[in-house]
């Protein structure tokens, strides 16, 4: 800040200052008042400027760098969906679907069919805990690792121990997965899984819900784990249903959870409505959109997977 004034030096002689004298210096004092005024507004206009500029200059990068970032998270977004199954397999006498909402761009939930043979099946689900770019890392990573331990001649018990084991060695992965693998015996109608302490499932019969579910820890924890797994014989008419929490966590406009409560309720009901028509999945789906309308935002990566046992086979 610079600071102005007039400075006034007595006169030689001895004399006070005549009218004349206080005159003038009021007239001087005056106009240089204004021009000092003048500069300084014109100061306060060239610091103002360069603020705004620096503004701008700022407010133009952090939109670059916002379009950069999304242009990289939409191409993640992209290799993650690629990675993800585009078919379904297609079985006489069974109907299998599929449905992925991530919370965000990309996503930490992971599901997969390997086909094994026209009678062998194998389903994945898991939820890499937490979301965006690293559980997305981290979800492809896990596909990878599926691919290459998961083999046709081994029981979901032995597979599960072989990804155990992997993924407890692989330091790049996220530790603490929770993963259900089964595999789809067409021939034998049985589905055989391991549940490696994912959200339980349910198997539905008529009207009632068993939950899909073994005592097994997550994925990754102890090297040496050892897992279990059950079978279930499939009749007409039975649906297998597996998914993330992302079904549960979901939010309606007062607030309220989805919940097991009512997931238990929409299941059952979307089997009932499915008996003679097979649109269960899509039923329960209806009942998720519309309960999550008008919410603020989805919170967590959501997956649902149902195989319907239609009995033609």
């Amino acid at each position: 800040m610079l600071f102005r004034s007039l400075i006034l030096i007595p006169k030689k002689k001895k004399h006070a200052f005549t009218h004349e004298d206080i005159k003038l210096l009021e007239t001087v004092s005056k106009q240089t008042l204004v021009v000092f005024n003048r500069i300084s507004n014109e100061e306060d206009l060239i610091t103002r400027n360069h603020s705004l500029e620096n503004q701008v200059e700022k407010q133009v990068k952090e939109i670059k760098e916002k379009e950069k970032l999304e242009k990289e998270l939409e191409m993640a977004s992209q290799i993650q969906k690629r990675a993800l199954p585009s078919d379904i397999p297609k079985l006489n006498g069974y109907t299998i679907n599929a449905s992925f909402y991530p919370a965000r761009i990309v996503s930490g939930d992971y599901y997969d069919f390997l086909v094994f043979s026209k009678t062998h099946i194998g389903v994945v689900i898991a939820d890499i805990i937490g979301k965006g770019i690293p559980a997305a890392f981290h979800m492809m990573n896990l596909k990878a690792i599926v691919q290459q331990h998961i083999h046709a001649d081994l029981s979901p018990k032995a597979a599960v121990e072989n990804l155990n084991k992997a993924l407890h060695k692989d330091h790049l992965n996220a530790k603490s997965i929770p993963l259900i693998y089964g595999i789809l015996d067409t021939k034998n109608k049985t589905f055989t899984y391991t549940n490696a302490g994912h959200l339980p499932g349910y198997f539905i019969r008529e009207n009632t819900l068993t939950p899909i579910f073994s005592n097994n820890i997550l994925l990754g924890i102890d090297e040496n784990a050892k897992y279990n797994e059950k079978t279930i014989h499939l009749e007409k008419g039975d649906i297998i249903s597996l998914y993330t929490d992302g079904l549960e966590d979901v939010i309606n406009k007062d607030g309220q959870k989805f919940g097991n409560t009512e997931i238990q309720k929409c299941l059952r009901q979307s089997a009932m409505t499915s008996t003679h028509n097979n649109t269960f999945h899509e039923e329960v789906i209806r009942s998720w959109t519309y309960y999550k309308n008008n919410t603020a935002q989805q919170k967590d990566d959501m997956t649902f997977i149902s195989i319907h046992f239609n009995g033609l086979y």
